[in-house]
């Protein structure tokens, strides 16, 4: 009956109306779209930074979960307490591996292999971490191989690694079922896939 009454009102003239409808509104934005894109690939050298931003803005980013359920009928809400809440949860489930104890090789790092590095920057990438372009390092690289050779070396020998080195920011990424659940989250770097 439905179907009979959808054929009898011309419903199928009226769909197909609607999509060329659609579809000639929709041609003008992808073509622009299109070219924006070809224009962009065309300037991937000169703008490195507005090709990752234009792709960073294709990927769908989730800001902060909702509540998470610690435990049956408590809800962690700030910040604070999912944090609390994940951590505590990652390590009781957590399995390390056993410990094998093997005596590391002396290592010794000259001032020319530190001197490599900086020079092979790519001076047209975005500033490092440390908010120093690669093109005020690579002059320097000379000047500055020998006291972080230097330091290297002190770290290696001591068997002490700063504490720069060891933070990283963990976020939780999200497996598969009920939002709610701190369960369903693993431990993840922010730039790892």
């Amino acid at each position: 009956m439905p179907w009979k009454l959808f054929q009898a009102n011309q419903g199928h003239r009226r769909y197909l109306a609607y999509r060329k409808a659609r579809d000639d509104a929709a041609r003008p934005q992808k073509h622009q779209r299109t070219g924006y894109e070809v224009a962009l690939a065309r300037s991937v050298k000169a703008c490195p930074k507005a090709y990752f931003n234009y792709v960073q803005s294709k990927g769908k980013l989730r800001e902060s979960e909702g509540s998470i359920e610690l435990s049956p009928g408590t809800l962690a809400i700030t910040a604070g307490e999912k944090a609390e809440g994940l951590l505590s949860y990652y390590y009781t489930n957590r399995t390390l591996p056993p410990r094998l104890v093997q005596e590391m090789p002396q290592l010794y790092i000259t001032s020319v292999e530190v001197t490599v590095e900086p020079i092979n920057l790519n001076k047209h990438r975005a500033a490092c971490p440390d908010g120093l372009h690669p093109a005020i390092i690579q002059p320097l690289a000379d000047i500055l191989a020998p006291p972080v050779a230097v330091l290297f070396n002190l770290s290696l020998n001591q068997a002490v690694i700063p504490n720069e080195w060891k933070m990283a920011e963990v976020m939780p990424v999200f497996k598969a079922g009920r939002w709610e659940i701190s369960g369903n989250y693993r431990p993840g770097l922010p730039g790892s896939a």
